[in-house]
């Protein structure tokens, strides 16, 4: 099965999800992750500010919010790795 639920629907999905809710809801298994999360967030928070037209709009939410959901779930694929 693929490390990620990115694209699956239905049934799939739900499976997927059950699974990886069984541990993301353990606080031993999330604290590890705490400071690596709140690096990306506060990036994105950052990124946010600076690509805001002159009328605080986003153009690219979309895009942005893909990318940083991304790097949010590469996180625990890397730490395997390590």
């Amino acid at each position: 099965m693929a490390c990620t639920n990115f694209g699956r629907n239905g049934e799939t999905w739900y499976k997927f999800r059950t699974a990886i809710n069984k541990k993301m809801l353990r606080p031993k298994e999330v604290i590890q992750f705490m400071d690596l999360m709140d690096d990306v967030a506060k990036d994105l928070v950052t990124l946010l500010a600076e690509v805001r037209d002159d009328n605080s709009i986003l153009q690219d939410l979309n895009d942005i919010l893909f990318r940083w959901s991304m790097e949010c779930r590469s996180y625990p694929n890397q730490s395997k790795m390590s």
